[in-house]
């Protein structure tokens, strides 16, 4: 969470959009704050002159919820158990679930795969011998399938 929203109180805040519209923040699922908090371009609202995302932010956080640095799609995790099922069965930690491990891949990927293409606000990184296609339109990298 970053200091801007460290202030911000979802005390009474209301949702002005969407499935929630006209629900409080506190009274909104977890899943759908967590993904108001990826969408950047696409959620322009503001409730209270403050950017949604960083409402959705706050109440996670408010909530103790965690926010991973990557987000991960049940599709790119289906691909990554189908595909490269092996990868995980040599290189996950011991007890390491496969979704904990295509995040522990991601990460890496990004910080030290070799970019193979970036197209229409995608790109796609080989680590491993797995290629790895995120999302760059989203506050954070998401990881939207995996080859």
């Amino acid at each position: 969470m970053n200091e801007d929203t460290n202030s911000i109180n979802t005390q009474g805040m209301v949702l002005p959009f969407g499935k929630y519209k006209h629900e409080r923040i506190r009274d909104v699922p977890v899943s759908y704050l967590r993904w108001l908090t990826i969408m950047q371009d696409r959620v322009t609202n503001r409730i209270e002159n403050v950017p949604v995302r960083d409402v959705a932010e706050a109440e996670l956080h408010r909530r103790g919820e965690r926010l991973n640095a990557v987000e991960l799609s049940l599709h790119a995790i289906d691909r990554f158990s189908t595909r490269h099922l092996k990868l995980w069965q040599q290189y996950a930690n011991a007890e390491e679930g496969i979704a904990t491990f295509v995040e522990r891949a991601f990460t890496n990927a990004l910080k030290n795969g070799n970019v193979v293409s970036a197209l229409h606000g995608t790109i796609t990184v080989e680590y491993c011998g797995a290629r790895f296609v995120y999302s760059t339109e989203a506050k954070r990298p998401v990881l939207v399938t995996v080859e």
